[in-house]
């Protein structure tokens, strides 16, 4: 009974442990999935530190016991003490295993394939990231409201069937507007252009940093389509980093490794 039970438990570590290393560690594992992996995997370490001790307190009787030669048949309180225990065991290893297997499985295969994905790192840019297809380049015009100044936009994008788009758009401003203008006023100004354009509400605006360099991420719900996106600004040169998809979860996830993989290299 002893050593089965030292088998059970250890065997019980065992699964903890890969499950911890295969899942969590992952990097196809999405940020809100590793939480809730950790909240439950606490959760339940806890627990199995209380049932490791009550079973090495009761080996270490039993052990005393066989040395001393005192060993007597075990009572109908001990065999309902180690059923409970055995018990508690098997609901532990369960309910984890349960709470595991409600996480949705990723239909985006772009998110299952990472290593795939292709480095954009244009040589007239001081910028790469990453596209999970090469992307396609464009140029266009936009006017400047209240103005009859041009911006000239540089556009990286594509779209892939079922797994949503990817653009990445930049455009060098005015000096004057760099000059007298704060980085927040800025980005706020590309943030009300954005809403206009879009014709629609904002869902989430939050300001942050990329890379030390002021930035604002923020999410909007446009024809049918999820959008995920950032402005990132680096001295003069405005970046506009976005993922549309029909699912939510899906675009924070793609953007989640969109984003990140964007790095300035030179700022000179």
């Amino acid at each position: 009974m002893i050593i089965s039970k030292s088998y059970f438990f250890f065997g019980l570590v065992f699964v903890f442990s890969v499950i911890y290393f295969f899942f969590i560690h992952h990097p196809a594992v999405g940020f809100h999935e590793k939480n809730l992996l950790l909240s439950h995997f606490s959760s339940l370490s806890s627990q199995e530190k209380i049932i490791q001790k009550e079973q090495q307190r009761d080996e270490k009787g039993r052990v005393s016991a066989y040395a001393s030669k005192k060993l007597s048949p075990p009572s109908k309180e001990d065999v309902l003490h180690l059923n409970a225990l055995q018990k508690r065991n098997n609901g532990l290893l369960k309910n984890f295993t349960k709470n595991l297997s409600g996480f949705p499985e990723k239909s985006s295969s772009s998110l299952k394939n990472l290593n795939s994905w292709t480095q954009l790192n244009p040589t007239s840019s001081d910028f790469s990231i990453l596209f999970p297809k090469s992307p396609i380049f464009s140029e266009m015009e936009k006017p400047v409201p209240n103005s009859n100044r041009m911006l000239h936009l540089k556009e990286f994008s594509i779209e892939c069937e079922g797994e949503g788009k990817f653009s990445l758009i930049y455009t060098t401003l005015p000096q004057k507007w760099v000059r007298w203008g704060t980085a927040r006023l800025i980005l706020q100004g590309a943030v009300r252009e954005l809403v206009k354009d879009y014709n629609a509400s904002l869902s989430t605006k939050e300001k942050t940093f990329h890379q030390n360099f002021p930035a604002i991420n923020y999410s909007l719900f446009c024809e049918n389509k999820h959008v995920v996106g950032m402005f990132v600004l680096v001295k003069e040169v405005l970046y506009k980093i976005e993922v549309s998809h029909s699912s939510l979860d899906l675009a924070k996830e793609l953007a989640d490794v969109f984003f990140t993989s964007f790095q300035v290299r030179s700022t000179s």
